[in-house]
C-alpha cells in the first residue's frame, strides 16, 4: 500500500447499508478483490489513472466513505461545499439509501492532464432503479486526478 495522503480510517468501519461485500469482490464491478483494487486508494495510494479514480470513487459511495468522495472532489466542482460535515452527511445520506451494483465504463477519453468517461453507474433505491447515465471529467492536480464535473442523464434498464 502506498503512503496515506487523505488521513481516513479503515474503510472497513464504515460499510454502508447499501453493499454486501460479496466474496471480498470490489464494488467496483471490476471483479478483482476489494483489497486488490480500490482498498489501496481509499486508504491514501494515488488512483494511478481517472478511471481508477472514477472506480474508487464508485465503491466509495458503496461503502460509504464520504471522506474520500470530498477528498478527490475539485474544488471547483458545482457540488462542492465549504462546510465539509452538511457535504459529508449528504454524501453519508445518499450513500447509505442506495444499493450500488457496478459501474459500467462506456467510453474513455483519456489525455494527461484531463481526462472524459461516459459510464453508467447501476444503483437501486428500495425497489427502484436509480441507475444514471453520466459524461465525468476529471482533472490532474499536484499529480492527483481529482473529479472536477459530470453531466448526467437518467438511464432505464
Amino acid at each position: 500500500m502506498g503512503e496515506i495522503l487523505w488521513g481516513f480510517e479503515s474503510p472497513f468501519s464504515h460499510f454502508a447499508v447499501g453493499f454486501t461485500m460479496t466474496q471480498n469482490k470490489c464494488p467496483c464491478g471490476s471483479n478483482k478483490e476489494y483489497l486488490l483494487c480500490c482498498a489501496p486508494y481509499h486508504q491514501g495510494e494515488k488512483a494511478p489513472t481517472a478511471e481508477a479514480l472514477l472506480r474508487a470513487r464508485f465503491s466509495a459511495y458503496a461503502l460509504n466513505l464520504p471522506r474520500f468522495i470530498i477528498a478527490t472532489t475539485h474544488p471547483d466542482n458545482p457540488a462542492y461545499q465549504k462546510n465539509m460535515q452538511q457535504w459529508e452527511q449528504h454524501i453519508s445520506q445518499f450513500s447509505t439509501t442506495h444499493h450500488f451494483e457496478k459501474v459500467e465504463i462506456l467510453d474513455i477519453t483519456p489525455g494527461e492532464e484531463e481526462t472524459t468517461i461516459r459510464f453508467i453507474a447501476h444503483l437501486k433505491r428500495g425497489h427502484y432503479r436509480a441507475s444514471f447515465m453520466e459524461t465525468s471529467r476529471f482533472v490532474k492536480q499536484n499529480g492527483h486526478w481529482l473529479y472536477r464535473s459530470g453531466v448526467v442523464a437518467e438511464h432505464s434498464s
